[in-house]
């Protein structure tokens, strides 16, 4: 049995070419790693935006704030300070 060295034909040649042209385009393993990594993060910052969305935290504080403004005046550094 012999084996024969064939040339490819035109065709042949035009498909390679192609298959070439393309294989270019084809992200490395370090940007599809990548890629799936800022995936995460933003799938991560929308779900924690979405799930906050309607925590409401009460003030401990709320009726004390009516007495501080009573003792100290309203607009004052001391009530600012208390305040805070």
């Amino acid at each position: 049995m012999t084996t024969k060295t064939q040339q490819p034909n035109a065709q042949q040649s035009e498909v390679n070419e192609e298959i070439l042209r393309l294989a270019k385009h084809i992200p490395s393993d370090s940007t599809i790693f990548i890629m799936r990594c800022t995936f995460l993060f933003i799938i991560c910052v929308i779900a924690t935006l979405l799930l906050s969305w309607d925590v409401h935290a009460a003030d401990p504080f709320a009726p004390a704030k009516s007495e501080i403004v009573d003792t100290v005046g309203t607009g004052s550094t001391a009530q600012f300070a208390i305040l805070v």
